[in-house]
């Protein structure tokens, strides 16, 4: 692989990791990699193609560098995210073993009480969520920083994201069969990853730059459109959740 390949990798990997960062930060962050390239380039002992070996070696230093520079909200979403995929893949592995789901299901409570606990924690997540929303369009809560607002209810969203998915998983593991064919539950499935992603990229991107409008009555665009998209999807997921059962008895 050519050099110039190489460092056009280099460059595109670095404009990935630091994109919806401040300017001034971006921009130092940029210019200290265009000075290793440089060096690299011109080092007369060591050959231009290790340039992509010293780029993936460096992959989990550049992530953990970006991570650094995220608002404690933002880290906490991230890594209830997480958190949450290692969850569900763990509870899969864990129950979809048959004697173990038989066990449950022979519970006469089991079911009854994971439904409620799930509808609970959905109220109170999406609930927590719109009032979010609604201070990042602008809407209410205007004359409270951006930033106080997500500091209080983030912290309560984060586990209640995490109960919803662990109730869901156990409810859909009772019949997985079941719930696959039907089509609302697919359309809420499709949302939900939708609205994981749209948080994903507020947090990484408009959040990273919260200090900039966190007094402003009117957040910026990019951050009003996030919350809007968050709004019509939520609203779809739980629209959604609430048709399965209707598909199935109407």
């Amino acid at each position: 692989m050519s050099a110039e390949l190489a460092v056009s990798v280099t460059r595109w990997w670095t404009r990935v990791y630091t994109l919806g960062l401040p300017a001034d930060l971006r921009a130092a962050r940029r210019a200290e990699i265009e000075s290793d390239l440089w060096e690299s380039l011109h080092d007369p002992a060591g050959p231009r193609v290790q340039i992509l070996p010293r780029l993936a070696g460096g992959l989990v230093d550049d992530v953990c560098w970006r991570a650094n520079h995220l608002a404690d909200e933002s880290r906490l979403m991230w890594l209830t995210i997480a958190t949450g995929c290692l969850l569900l893949a763990a509870m899969w592995e864990w129950l979809a073993r048959p004697a173990i789901m038989a066990m449950l299901l022979e519970s006469v409570w089991f079911y009854p009480i994971v439904e409620s606990v799930h509808v609970l924690v959905i109220v109170i997540f999406i609930g927590l969520n719109v009032m979010l929303d609604a201070r990042t369009l602008g809407i209410t809560l205007r004359r409270v920083p951006a930033s106080e607002v997500a500091a209080h209810i983030l912290p309560w969203v984060a586990p209640a994201a995490l109960v919803t998915l662990v109730t869901g998983m156990l409810l859909f593991l009772t019949d997985p069969t079941r719930f696959s064919a039907n089509p609302f539950f697919l359309v809420k499935t499709i949302a939900l990853v939708l609205a994981a992603m749209n948080l994903l990229i507020f947090h990484a991107g408009v959040y990273s730059r919260v200090r900039e409008w966190d007094n402003a009555r009117t957040p910026p665009r990019a951050a009003r459109i996030s919350a809007a998209c968050s709004l019509a999807l939520w609203t779809v997921v739980l629209v959604a959740s609430r048709l399965v059962a209707y598909n199935w008895f109407g």
